[in-house]
């Protein structure tokens, strides 16, 4: 009888990693399909319905394992900011990773809430991203 974590010819783990390496596949997969059907124009919102933006551009893979980005223009009220002043008005640029998106109904959505973009780090351009 196999022990517990073992399978019954002894080795450990390893339908754990054939597990992660088809979860992988299937994760790249669907980021390349994803990147396929993302445009520029495309409105973004978080996970509450709430839009933060539009992606104004899309940077493929840079050599990070088939993660990419969108760029996605904003301003303070998008990002749920309720001064009213001139910066509220001003555009922001975001470079939002792909494993926080989604494709639903047409609309690009974030796996975050809105008010945890702030904290992300988005606003500031991933090296080896150029125009």
């Amino acid at each position: 009888m196999a022990g517990i974590g073992k399978k019954a010819n002894g080795n450990v783990g390893e339908a754990s990693s054939s597990g992660l390496a088809r979860t992988a596949r299937s994760q790249q997969s669907g980021q390349e399909q994803l990147i396929h059907v993302l445009r520029e124009g495309l409105d973004v919102y978080d996970n509450q319905n709430h839009k933060i933006g539009t992606v104004s551009k899309i940077y493929p893979s840079a050599g990070r394992e088939e993660e990419f980005f969108i760029q996605v223009a904003t301003n303070f009220l998008g990002l749920g900011h309720t001064q009213l002043s001139p910066m509220a008005l001003h555009t922001l640029v975001l470079f939002i990773p792909s494993r926080y998106i989604k494709l639903w109904h047409g609309q690009v959505e974030l796996t975050v809430e809105r008010s945890e973009i702030d904290r992300m780090g988005w606003d500031k351009r991933p090296t080896g991203i150029r125009d």
